[in-house]
C-alpha cells in the first residue's frame, strides 16, 4: 500500500487566487455532475437519515457544491425532504447562486452550534491530517448527529493512473463550467494554468486519501457507547476506483 503523503494542495493555500480556486472547484463540481461517482452515496446516506430521523444536512468543505444538485434529488426520490446548508472555509459565490450556502466562512474543525443536523463531506476528508480527521469525527459524535464522508479518490496505483487523465478532462470540461469566467477559460489553454493546477491537486488528493483500515483505526480511537461507526468501500460501476465511505450515527435505544 502506498504511504500517505502530507503534500499541499493549491486550492487549500490561503494565497490561492479566488479565480483559480473557483475555477478548480467549479471544474470538480461539473465533473461530479457528469460522471456521478457519488450516486452510490444516495442509499447509505438515505439510510443514515432514516435511522436518525434527521432531515437537516450541513455539508462541510463544500467547495463548488460537489454532488449536491443531483444528490438532493436522489434523496427526495427516496421520500426524504432535506434542508441543506453548504459551508466552506472559502465560501464560493458562484456555488452560492445554485445552492443554499452559509454566507460566513465555516471550518470543518469548528462547526458553529447553530448549524445543527447531519454532517456530510464529499471529496474533503483527505484534506485533513489524521489528528484533524479524529477531531471532525469526534465532534459529530459529541454533538450526537449523523456523519457521512464520501471520497471518490483512492490511494493506490489505480488512483494514480486515473489522475493522469485529469489535465485532458480539464481541457474538455472547462467550457461547460458555469458561470463561465473569461480569465479561467483563457488560462485553461493559454497558458494551461488551470489544467496543471487541477493535475497537481488531483494527484496529491490520491496520495492523501485515507484507506479503510486507517479510517477504522481513527474511528476505533474515539468510539464510545451510544454511537456507531462504519467504514467501507463502495464499488462504482464503470469506474476504476471505489468510493470510500465513513458513516457514523447515534444508536437509537
Amino acid at each position: 500500500m502506498l504511504p500517505r503523503l502530507r503534500l499541499f494542495e493549491i486550492e487549500d493555500l490561503p494565497g490561492c487566487p479566488v479565480w483559480l480556486r473557483n475555477a478548480m472547484t467549479g471544474y470538480l463540481q461539473t465533473v461530479i455532475a457528469l460522471a456521478r461517482p457519488y450516486a452510490v452515496a444516495a442509499e447509505p446516506l438515505a439510510e443514515l437519515l432514516r435511522s436518525s430521523g434527521e432531515r437537516r444536512i450541513v455539508d462541510l468543505a463544500s467547495g463548488g457544491g460537489g454532488p449536491w444538485p443531483g444528490l438532493a434529488d436522489e434523496l427526495r426520490a427516496r421520500g426524504l425532504e432535506i434542508e441543506l446548508t453548504c459551508t466552506d472555509l472559502y465560501p464560493n459565490a458562484d456555488a452560492a447562486s445554485r445552492l443554499p450556502f452559509h454566507p460566513q466562512p465555516v471550518s470543518a474543525l469548528a462547526v458553529p452550534a447553530e448549524l445543527g443536523g447531519a454532517r456530510t463531506m464529499f471529496s474533503a476528508l483527505h484534506h485533513f491530517a489524521p489528528e484533524e480527521v479524529r477531531a471532525i469525527l469526534a465532534a459529530a459524535q459529541e454533538a450526537e448527529v449523523p456523519f457521512a464522508s464520501f471520497e471518490a479518490t483512492h490511494r493506490s496505483l489505480r488512483g494514480l493512473l486515473a489522475s493522469l487523465v485529469f489535465p485532458l478532462t480539464v481541457l474538455f470540461v472547462m467550457p461547460f463550467v458555469r458561470p463561465r469566467r473569461p480569465l479561467a477559460l483563457l488560462l485553461t489553454y493559454l497558458p494551461p494554468i488551470v489544467p496543471l493546477a487541477v493535475f497537481w491537486d488531483g494527484l496529491v488528493s490520491m496520495l492523501r486519501t485515507y484507506r479503510v483500515r486507517e479510517l477504522e483505526a481513527i474511528a476505533a480511537e474515539i468510539r464510545r457507547p451510544g454511537y456507531e461507526w462504519r467504514v467501507e468501500e463502495i464499488p462504482v460501476q464503470g469506474a476504476p476506483i471505489p468510493v470510500t465511505a465513513v458513516l457514523g450515527r447515534p444508536v437509537v435505544p
